[in-house]
């Protein structure tokens, strides 16, 4: 799953991501599943990789697919996941949630807590045999992997219960449209 612009609107960094799912169609005796967005799409356009992905998508080892239009399919889909690599944060979170292995295909993130609870590994935009084998060296250990509950327990009964005590004492909250 690749679609932030960091990533979709560099060319030098978007081929190293295409070459790495490549990379991993060929060496690995499962599917790997290439998730188009519209970012992607748009690379794969600009970036005149159209060729390569019609490829990609005839190897027996790749599965390129449309994103899903319901939010349940993407969840459904990545249920089946063993390892999830993604640029994306909220993917992040949502992989530590379904106790799925994950690699935030970035130099960095915004959600460092899933590193410290380690349910998430880096894997930097660097040469694309290096960023499959650390993708392939997760899969090799994918049991070191943990999945704590990083926010805690019943959130979003904290979350509403907090705003009902601040609107109670006479809080009021934003209005975008008065």
């Amino acid at each position: 799953c690749i679609h932030r612009r960091e990533n979709t609107e560099d060319e030098t960094r978007f081929r190293k991501l295409f070459e790495m799912t490549e990379i991993l169609a060929e060496k690995l005796d499962f599917p790997v599943l290439l998730i188009l967005l519209p970012g992607t799409k748009n690379a794969i356009k600009n970036f005149n990789l159209e060729k390569r992905l019609e490829l990609l998508k005839q190897h027996p080892n790749a599965i390129v697919s449309d994103v899903w239009p319901k939010y349940s399919d993407v969840i459904a889909a990545m249920k089946k996941c063993v390892l999830c690599a993604t640029d994306s944060g909220s993917m992040q979170e949502e992989m530590n949630l379904l106790q799925i292995p994950c690699a935030t295909l970035r130099f960095g993130s915004d959600r460092p807590e899933t590193f410290y609870a380690k349910s998430n590994i880096l894997c930097p935009i660097i040469k694309p045999e290096q960023m499959a084998n650390i993708l392939m060296e997760a899969l090799k250990h994918k049991n070191n992997f943990e999945f704590p509950k990083i926010y805690g327990e019943n959130v979003s009964e904290k979350i509403v219960k907090h705003v009902q005590e601040f609107l109670e004492e006479g809080g009021e909250l934003l209005r975008l449209n008065p």
